[in-house]
Parts: C-alpha cells; structure tokens; sequence
C-alpha cells in the first residue's frame, strides 16, 4: 500500500518536510470512506524546496544504534547529524531508519545494477515506457526527483555499503531475457511493463513472495490479492518504484473553470460520499461551452472532458467492476463480470460519456481532434482523464507542469453510487513490475529487495508525491486525493493476462457500439481459460 500521508504533507508545505520511513508491523487497512480532510486550504503558490545531495561520509556502528521503542519490528534510527543530510537540503531533511531486521547487513561494496525503461522518443517511436525514479538528470541535479534518487543511492551506500546503477533499457527489452536465459548475472533487479507479470517467463525470475519482508508495507498487498497465484508472484511493485503511480489513472481538473462556471468543490464532494458518474456527468456538461457560437464543437471550444478510447475502463474499474475476482484461497478465480449487478450500466454511461458531442472530446474517437493534453493544458476542458505520468512527462512532450496558467487538482474516479464503498483505481498497462532474475545469488537479491524499497519509501516515494502536490499542483488537498487513489487500486487478472476482451471493448467504445454482454459472453471461456494455465504455470514453476 502506497503510504502518502496527506496530512502530514499538508502540514508541512511552507516550511519543509520531514521524511521518516519506519517499518510497520501490520497493513494499513485503508479508509474506504475518504471523509478525513486535510488540515489546511488550497494554496496556490506553494512550491517545493530544492535537494542537494548528500554526503556520503561513514559513520560507526555505535553511532547508528540508537533504537526506537517500537512495536515489532524495531527499528534503528540515525539522528540527523548521522543522517545523509546536510544543511545543504535547505529544509527537506530525509531521516533514515534501518529495520532491526536488515541492522547488520553490509554488502561488502557490491554494486548493484537495475535495467530499467527508458525510452524517450529519440529511442523508441511511441515515446512510452520509462521508469522516473531511477533517472538523474546530469544538467538539472537541483531538480527533487533527480536529488531524491541521488539521495537514495548515497543513503544506501552509506547504511549498507552498496552502490545501485541504473541502466537504462534500448527500444526492446528482450535483451534482457537472452542474458538471464544465457547465466549472464549482468542484471540485479528489472524493472519491465507487464511482461514479468504475464506468467510466460519460464524461470527467469525468483518468486517474490518467498523474497519479500511482508511486515513491511513498502509492499501493495493489492497486487498480492488479484495477481499472486498459490502464493507465487513474480513481478511485483510497491514502494520500490514511482512506475505504478506514474501509469495510475487520475481524473484531472481546471479549477479555475470550474470556478468559472459556479460548480461545487469536487474535493468535498470526494470527502463526502456525493462523488458519483452522475455528478460528475453534471458538473462536466455544465462546464462544455461553444465558445465561438458557432453550433459546433471544435478544439477551440470548451469541453467538459477530455479523454482516451480506452477511458471506458477508467469508469468500469471505478464503480468497482471486475471481469474475475480476486485470487481465491485456494488460487482459483471465479468469473466476477455481473458480480454488482450494474456492470452494463456502467459502461453505458461511460459510452454516452465520451461520445456526447458537447462533453467528450476524446483521443482516438471517430471525428474527435487530436492533441486532449494540450487541449485540457491551454484552458480547453474542465477535466481529463490520464495517467500521473502526464504531469511530467519527462523528456517526451510538455507535460501538464509546463502550462504556467494551468491550475489542476486531481481527483479519484467517480463512484457508480453513493452506496459503493470505496474510491477504486486501475493502472494502465504500462505501470511498472520488479523483478528479480533467478541468475542472482537468493539472499543477495532477497535482502537487496527489501532494503531498497524501505529506502525508497523513505526518499523518492516521499519526493515523487511532494512534487506533485506541491509542486506542480501546489494543492495539499492532492496529496489527501493520491492517498484514496493509491490505497484502492484494482489489478484486475483478465487486464493483465488475457486482453482479447479489453481490446475490442475498447473498439467497440471508439466506434460507439455497446457489445458488452455479447463480448463477456463469447470471451469468458477464454479469459478463465488463459488464468487457469497462468495459475498451472505459477504453480508448476520451482522458483
């Protein structure tokens, strides 16, 4: 579960921030009910302070150990003169606990090399696919992610005696494959899309459910639940990687249109229960205006939202549906695609959504133009829905931190009804997988995993978050939203293992046809089908 604590974060935007990564005994059962508020208003001009990077200077093991009374497991703190920090950080001090578990562990100055995606658009066409947080900007150090990921490297070569490399992935990944498959240990951890995670990888990779620390909750216990079969799993994510925020679907919105056209506070309505499709389908048609008069919508004029040919999913995962469910106990799934009862509804209310010509203006859709980013960027929608990485998007195209007269919030996606329990999410395909190749020596690569996603909870989690909500939103009512969003997440198995159906649903939606029923029903044997063998795969590999 992805620790975001909004409230803190709120607390401390003017002055600095504090980051404490402190191993936890027990998961954190999220507040379904997203009615806690954060403690201070909106501020628009809050901005982030720089890093600078850390000294790397060794301190004795006396010094370090100084233990918190804490419930298991205990932990060992550094004091701030023993931290990594300087005063050079000018006011965001990182303090750096070392779990009672790993105290003593020292890796006798290995180095420890991560293949990663990146892949702007000089060395891949599309431009998709790369892993923020393991990148250091060599002309732009002050920048908070690339001080935060120097940050880490130092802290872990100063408490564990390790360096960590990243290097960065050519257009294709497959490279990678032939290196393992060839007893080449080149690579310590990959950090791949969904490939790991599609259950064809034979026995490339270690089990991380036998690997990781579970009384940590650096970990997302929600991909345990809908993708671990028989207790194996072999790409994982949590907090050892910002990937998954990155390519986690948000709902994105103009405050100041809507402002302009009289609407209510969506975060209230998020807070009390009242953020449902219908609301939002109101507040977003109330928002679309022909600007010039001229009866026609064009990308001139203005639009409630602003979305993909795929935005289906982002309302059907929303309301809580699911093709399968969950893994069972037992490691089976069962068929989940009429569990609610309103599944259809559903997505044909999304249809109606994105082809109602005075409210959608969506990517890929017949008749639509080009360009929804910019468009929602220049003041030409009052919401849009994309990933997390859009604000950044780094090194590709403008992001949305680049529009200097936009002022967004972000959102959850909206409830079917009041009576649904939680905000849910999904992750689009792209959302990163860590893997461990089975050339590493195991309890190398065991307590490497652990310790590195407990620093980079404490470091580059904590500045990845920070950034957006004080940064590039400068909203502290943001870091409370991510906190729903990131805490109930669906990684549905037929999404991830079988996408015949998604895909033509997803043709279906950009040619405006509702086939839902008749392509669960003809696709169901063939998704169930396809989870059956990954199950066997899963069970039958001896990692």
């Amino acid at each position: 579960m992805k620790r975001l604590l909004s409230a803190v974060f709120a607390l401390v935007a003017v002055f600095c921030f504090i980051m404490t990564a402190v191993a936890c005994g027990e998961e954190k059962t999220p507040d379904t009910s997203a009615s806690e508020t954060v403690t201070e208003k909106e501020e628009e001009n809050t901005t982030a302070p720089a890093i600078s990077e850390p000294v790397t200077e060794p301190v004795t093991e006396s010094a370090t150990e100084t233990a918190t009374e804490t419930e298991s497991p205990a932990t060992e703190t550094a004091t701030e003169t023993e931290s990594p920090a300087t005063e050079a950080t000018q006011g965001w001090l990182y303090e750096y606990s070392k779990a009672a578990d790993y105290v003593d562990l020292d890796f006798a100055g290995k180095t420890f090399n991560i293949f990663y995606r990146w892949e702007p658009e000089s060395m891949k066409p599309s431009g998709y696919g790369f892993v923020y947080d393991l990148y250091e900007d060599p002309e732009n150090p002050d920048d908070m992610m690339t001080a935060a990921v120097a940050f880490r490297r130092n802290t872990m070569k100063l408490y564990y005696n390790c360096d960590v490399i990243g290097t960065p992935s050519l257009p294709s990944g497959d490279n990678v494959n032939a290196l393992i498959d060839s007893g080449d240990a080149k690579y310590d951890m990959v950090i791949s899309a969904y490939s790991i995670n599609s259950y064809n990888q034979g026995t490339r990779y270690y089990n991380l459910m036998a690997m990781m620390n579970l009384s940590y909750d650096c970990w997302d216990r929600a991909i345990i639940r809908d993708l671990a079969f028989g207790g194996k799993i072999y790409g994982m994510t949590g907090d050892l990687t910002t990937t998954d925020e990155d390519y986690t679907f948000v709902l994105f919105f103009n405050k100041d249109l809507l402002k302009e056209c009289n609407q209510p506070d969506p975060y209230e309505l998020v807070r009390s229960n009242q953020w449902t499709m219908e609301k939002f389908f109101e507040i977003a048609r109330a928002c679309s205006k022909d600007l010039d008069g001229d009866n026609d919508m064009t990308k001139s004029d203005q639009f409630g939202l602003n979305a993909r040919y795929d935005t289906w999913r982002y309302f059907y995962y929303g309301a809580g549906a699911r093709f399968v469910s969950p893994i069972q106990d037992d490691g089976s799934v069962k068929w989940a695609a009429n569990a609610l009862g309103y599944e259809a509804d559903v997505y044909a209310k999304a249809l109606e959504i994105l082809h109602d010509p005075c409210i959608g203006h969506a990517e890929g859709m017949l008749g639509a133009p080009d360009g929804i980013r910019e468009s929602f960027g220049s003041g030409h929608a009052a919401f849009y829905v994309e990933g997390l990485y859009n604000i950044h998007y780094e090194e590709i195209e403008t992001g949305l931190r680049d529009y200097e007269d936009l002022h967004f919030g972000i959102l959850p996606a909206p409830k079917w009804n009041t009576e649904q329990t939680s905000y849910y999410s999904y992750v689009w395909e792209q959302g990163g997988f860590v893997g461990i190749p089975t050339t590493c020596n195991f309890q190398t690569a065991a307590d490497f995993l652990n310790v590195y996603a407990l620093a980079t909870q404490a470091t580059v989690q904590k500045a990845y978050i920070y950034s957006i909500a004080y940064s590039y939103a400068s909203d502290p009512n943001v870091a409370e939203m991510l906190d729903i969003i990131m805490s109930n997440r669906i990684w549905c198995a037929s999404l991830w293992i079988e996408k015949t159906v998604d895909a033509s649903l997803c043709s279906d939606c950009n040619s405006n046809k509702n086939r839902l029923s008749s392509r669960l029903k003809s696709g169901q044997d063939k998704i169930m089908k396809a989870i059956e063998d990954a199950k066997n795969t899963n069970l039958n590999n001896p990692n």
